[in-house]
């Protein structure tokens, strides 16, 4: 009896973290899973902006959580497409982590020069406008993103101190030749406590 609790607490060690543990904290990105559109249809999700594409999306018949997704498709060649979702609580000086777990189509799978990234677009007030004042990129994922499993990206870094503002942007850059879709769910937000380490779920070889 000894010896099999001693295999079950050893087999426990060494069970991989579940993907589900990108986040430690509480998510700053309301409807950060697409799920609440204000008029239903193909409607743009709340909070959420850059819809004024044929390149975004809702899918109805992808999710990772709840009923629906957002597909990007691939943009014309050295044209890229994208959804974000603009953060006004910022704090200079902060650590913040921003996720999303992505998934490439079985249908129309991503090719040639193509890629999906992750980033977050610092800005500041300049008079009446928001301007961008630096960005922080993430990991890129492109023809390699697996078809079935949806696979977790995310990115920690520190609010420049000139920032009043950030924009958690998820992209789809066409380099040349490309071409599909992917898919994203459950986007992720977190101002992290001084000392807190968060774990990176990078796709292998980045």
């Amino acid at each position: 009896m000894g010896k099999f609790i001693l295999l079950i607490t050893i087999m426990f060690l060494f069970i991989p973290a579940s993907d589900s543990a990108v986040l430690v904290g509480k998510n700053i990105l309301p409807n950060g899973s697409f799920e609440n559109r204000p008029g239903g249809g193909n409607e743009d999700p709340r909070n959420w902006g850059s819809w004024n594409s044929d390149y975004n999306g809702i899918a109805t018949n992808e999710s990772r959580s709840g009923s629906q997704s957002v597909y990007l498709r691939c943009p014309k060649t050295n044209d890229v497409g994208g959804v974000f979702y603009t953060y006004k609580k910022i704090k200079p000086g902060k650590e913040y982590t921003f996720s999303c777990y992505a998934k490439n189509s079985l249908s129309n799978p991503v090719t040639g020069n193509a890629f999906g990234q992750i980033s977050i677009e610092w800005q500041k007030k300049a008079g009446g406008n928001i301007v961008e004042i630096s960005r922080s990129w993430g990991p890129t994922f492109g023809p390699e993103l697996p078809l079935i499993k949806w696979t977790p990206f995310t990115m920690t870094v520190t609010a420049p101190t000139d920032t009043d503002q950030c924009s958690f942007v998820i992209q789809f850059f066409n380099r040349g030749d490309g071409s599909g879709e992917f898919f994203v769910d459950d986007a992720e937000a977190e101002e992290l406590e001084s000392g807190k380490k968060v774990k990176n779920f990078l796709f292998p070889g980045q």
